[in-house]
């Protein structure tokens, strides 16, 4: 087998690290030799630090190096079995991309978006062939996160979903296979707890305090910090996305569009929620007001709408329960030692759940209980201590 990776850049190149890993030979596609060197050139950093940290053994390193090669042509890809596109989150740019594929890959060679958020659909609906046409999303950083989403357009056939499912595995990857949606499962129920965090901050909660008490809950990073890794301006466009499609729960805080607007992109520039890990200190003439820190409250806050968003997801059938709290644990960092966000909900207690969320609801539709939930708590299925909730004790 040989592997197809459009786009070296940090999640191309990163892929391109764990299909070699396993042993598969790989190939980059990049738009020039500057950036192909480049791309390479940090692969080969990331495999002496390996082998620097004993992660893998130093004589390992040239038989690793040696199946990873770069091309800047298309054509050089006439021979793979399998393409994944990671290039920058533009549907157009993106389309381009398969369109051009289709001219060199063989017909049965599935195509693979490491899209976030754009419609698996819609990208397959520019060549002849789009049941070959399916979202695998790497998670960063993708040499150390296990999970991948599966996600099958409309028009994407179960050969393909089988196919590229068998790949994951070969690559020491867990896959999920995820029904098509706007920010599919992983990122639709993150964005809402990091939406969150930007609206505690703007009411005067600060930085670290937000990040320890997430922390606290059992996140491994705190939301503020997850958000300058992943990038503001990354971010702010994955919540325009899901707004469009899911109304005012997905409205972006205000304080992130200033940010953004203002150059403040997190650690790709420096300049996010920390500057140089700490607390950005230009960021306190962004906020509204002054309110009195309440730690529970605010956690209520963070974890609440990450509960109702997997219910929803449930009851649109995006995927099943245990997987959604699979995904949520190992995509997300939501604590595994309680189970993912509908076992939590289940051990606090459905009724509960619907009953801060009401109280949230009444002045901000943010947390609007979903209907699934309403249902349960009016059925008496309460979660543990009923014995019944989204799963049975």
């Amino acid at each position: 087998m040989k592997v197809g990776v459009i786009g070296g850049g940090i999640m191309g190149g990163a892929i391109a690290q764990v299909i070699s890993l396993a042993g598969i030979p790989v190939i980059i596609k990049e738009i020039n030799e500057t950036f192909l060197e480049k791309s390479l050139e940090q692969i080969r950093s990331q495999f002496n630090y390996r082998v620097k940290k004993g992660k893998m053994p130093a004589e390992e390193l040239p038989e690793r190096l040696a199946l990873i090669s770069g091309s800047t042509s298309y054509a050089d890809l006439a021979e793979v079995d399998l393409v994944i596109e990671a290039v920058p989150e533009n549907l157009e740019l993106k389309k381009e991309v398969l369109t051009a594929l289709e001219q060199v890959v063989a017909p049965d060679v599935p195509l693979c978006s490491n899209t976030s958020s754009l419609s698996i659909s819609e990208l397959a609906s520019c060549i002849s062939k789009s049941s070959r046409v399916i979202g695998l999303h790497f998670f960063n950083p993708a040499q150390i996160m296990r999970l991948v989403e599966i996600i099958p357009g409309l028009q994407t056939s179960g050969e393909t979903v089988l196919r590229v499912s068998k790949f994951a595995r070969d690559i020491k990857k867990e896959p999920v296979v995820v029904k098509e949606c706007a920010g599919f499962l992983v990122n639709r129920i993150l964005t809402p707890y990091l939406n969150e965090a930007y609206y505690l901050f703007s009411e005067g909660y600060e930085v670290n305090e937000i990040d320890r008490w997430a922390k606290d809950f059992g996140f491994p990073m705190g939301p503020l910090e997850l958000s300058d890794l992943i990038g503001l301006d990354t971010l702010l466009a994955a919540l325009r996305v899901m707004y469009r499609y899911y109304g005012p729960r997905f409205k972006p805080a205000s304080l992130l569009e200033l940010m953004v607007n203002s150059g403040c992109l997190g650690n790709k520039n420096n300049n996010g929620f920390y500057q140089d890990k700490t607390p950005n200190p230009l960021l306190r003439n962004l906020l509204d007001s002054n309110l009195a820190p309440d730690r529970e409250a605010a956690i209520d806050r963070l974890v609440l709408p990450m509960l109702n968003e997997a219910v929803i997801a449930l009851q649109e059938g995006i995927s099943t329960g245990p997987e959604i709290d699979y995904a949520l644990c190992a995509g997300t960092g939501f604590p595994e030692s309680k189970g993912g966000p509908l076992r939590y909900a289940d051990s606090v207690g459905l009724d509960l759940v619907l009953r801060k969320l009401e109280a949230h609801a009444a002045s901000n539709l943010r947390f609007w209980p979903a209907y699934l939930l309403r249902k349960m708590v009016a059925a008496g299925f309460l979660g543990v201590k009923s014995k019944t909730g989204f799963y049975q004790y």
